[in-house]
């Protein structure tokens, strides 16, 4: 039964593991520097003096836009504005070396509807709207020394008419791709969903399959012991296999938690459910079901308090340590009741009375 225990807590630790490729993807975009910002005309070409950028990492140029618009869209998905503006600008940016050697063409359109965009003033009703909005264009990889210019033009809408009052060139350069860091995250996260699912079958399997009870062959040619031992012998196996039953099914009123990395409100709902199936098994396994209730319970309220204090940055912390010792006291638990001892959690609010 243990090594199947250790087989849940692999997955477990796993899944988490799988959450470091998507903190090193937030790390990544929040590094990212902004070497050029720079107003530019409209309509006309524009070409920077020689920028300087890093060459190892990625090159992001951007545009920033100031925009009217009596083109209007009902926004059906999003939940912050029920209206979009519409826009189509002309856009043609190259990136050369201080020799004028081309490295990068983009010929494209600023367009409202495509591209990653992070809005700055999104004033928008059924009837007009002003926008200011940040539109990334394409990572580019800048050969040494590093050293380039940039050629720009932004025409006139001829498609929704939409007018420019103003538009900013932004270059950043340490700039990452994060598709790597997802897929790495996704297939760790996905590996450890398997592991942990082959575990706790296997601990169930284990759990449901009943040893024998009955006294080995070797009393079947051996008539040495008396028909009052046969009894006693039975009564020991019999017991021993009940017992270890009831250490299982209490240890999985705790383990049932980890549904809720599959199912929401699992992590709660789990062990209710466990509890009320088993609790009337035995007393072993209503304390141990209780405990693990009212400890989950309580853990689902100081989350919820550390989300709000996330807002003043603490909580991010604060869900970080919960999370932790979340874990932690769990699998100590599990131990304990597969070990058929019995365990009291800290930091709990007892919803529940846990009969003596």
């Amino acid at each position: 039964m243990k090594k199947y225990i250790l087989v849940l807590l692999l997955g477990l630790v796993t899944m988490v593991g799988g959450c470091v490729p998507f903190g090193m993807a937030i790390l990544n975009a929040t590094n990212a520097n902004q070497v050029l910002h720079e107003a530019i005309p409209i309509n006309k070409n524009y070409q920077s003096s020689v920028i300087h950028v890093d060459t190892n990492n990625f090159v992001m140029p951007a545009l920033k836009i100031h925009l009217t618009s009596n083109e209007i869209s009902k926004n059906t998905t999003s939940q912050n504005n029920e209206y979009d503006a519409k826009y189509r600008f002309p856009i043609n940016l190259i990136i050369s070396d201080k020799l004028n050697t081309k490295i990068h063409e983009y010929n494209g359109k600023l367009d409202w509807s495509q591209g990653t965009k992070t809005y700055e003033l999104n004033a928008v009703n059924a009837r007009q709207g002003e926008v200011i909005v940040e539109i990334d264009l394409d990572k580019i990889l800048i050969p040494e020394p590093g050293d380039i210019k940039i050629s720009v033009f932004v025409g006139d809408d001829t498609f929704y008419y939409a007018k420019l009052q103003t538009v900013d060139l932004l270059i950043y350069d340490n700039i990452h791709k994060h598709t790597s860091n997802i897929l790495t995250g996704i297939a760790i996260i996905i590996g450890g969903i398997i592991i942990f699912i082959f575990g706790l079958v296997m601990v169930i399997l284990k759990q449901s399959t009943t040893p024998k009870t009955t006294v080995p062959d070797t009393m079947n040619k051996n008539n040495d012991l008396s028909q009052d031992d046969n009894e006693n012998q039975n009564t020991v196996v019999n017991t021993t296999a009940n017992r270890s039953s009831i250490n299982t099914s209490a240890m999985l009123c705790h383990l049932a938690t980890f549904a809720g990395l599959i199912i929401p409100f699992g992590g709660i709902l789990g062990p209710l459910i466990m509890w009320q199936i088993k609790k009337d098994d035995a007393a072993f396994i209503n304390r141990h079901g209780i405990a693990a209730v009212n400890f989950h319970l309580s853990m689902a309220i100081y989350y919820f308090v550390s989300f709000l204090l996330a807002f003043i940055i603490i909580g991010f912390f604060f869900l970080i340590i919960l999370a932790i010792t979340d874990l932690i006291l769990t699998i100590i638990a599990s131990i304990k009741a597969s070990n058929g001892e019995e365990y009291k959690y800290p930091l709990t609010i007892q919803f529940i009375k846990i009969p003596n």
